[in-house]
């Protein structure tokens, strides 16, 4: 066990508010360099999944994953490279249960500190690594009539959902993310629950990610490659 760094993943709501989830205490860090970020950590008191239903697309209409199942663990990648945020869930046997695709702005570090904000589009893979499922897809078109989403960062999200289904036809989701990864997921060695908390903030709200690009020059708030 290790200590994370604190994470701040920030979704933007049509009415002017942000929510914030912040993330950080006991946990494994597994990779922390200028590509990615990857940690392990427990929930503690294994909590059942209300937060993903529907159905995979393509699938012999069954659903990604058991109702019933409850998540223990988790294993989070925060893309520095890529706009993605993956998160891996898994249940109290340290079984995958189901994984979270969310695309955004590549993360970005401030005194050790990571930041990273929603682009809308989300994808759900189901355990077995083939099924999936595309969500949000109308909140993207409007996210950029509304001037919350550029042109560019819609295309950017556009291309690399392409790259991930692509993977995932291609059977090969899982051991690319296994390999980036570099060490196997252990729910034994997570022996602490991780500290975490979301609160709500207007817009105006000083946000580090955001500054910091535009002191720098960047005026659209995207990450300079």
């Amino acid at each position: 066990m290790s200590q994370l760094p604190h994470t701040y993943y920030r979704r933007r709501f049509f009415d002017g508010r942000h929510h914030i989830f912040h993330s950080h205490g006991p946990g494994r860090v597994i990779r922390n360099d200028a590509e990615l970020l990857v940690f392990d950590w427990s929930h503690g008191t294994p909590q059942r999944i209300t937060d993903v239903l529907g159905w995979g697309v393509g699938t012999a209409r069954s659903r990604l994953f058991d109702h019933r199942a409850f998540r223990a663990y988790g294993r989070a990648w925060w893309w520095r490279s890529r706009p993605l945020n993956i998160t891996q869930v898994y249940d109290p046997h340290g079984q995958v249960i189901v994984e979270r695709v969310d695309f955004a702005t590549p993360a970005h570090t401030v005194a050790s500190t990571v930041y990273q904000t929603d682009l809308y589009l989300d994808c759900f893979v189901g355990s077995d690594g083939v099924s999936f499922l595309v969500e949000d897809e109308d909140e993207v078109i409007e996210a950029e009539q509304a001037g919350l989403l550029t042109s560019q960062q819609r295309q950017a999200i556009e291309a690399e959902l392409a790259v991930v289904v692509g993977r995932i036809e291609a059977r090969e989701w899982h051991s690319w993310l296994d390999a980036s990864a570099g060490t196997p997921f252990d729910h034994t060695l997570l022996t602490r629950p991780r500290a975490f908390n979301g609160h709500w903030q207007t817009a105006a709200t000083y946000w580090p990610e955001e500054w910091d690009l535009t002191a720098s020059g960047d005026q659209n708030g995207e990450k300079k490659q």
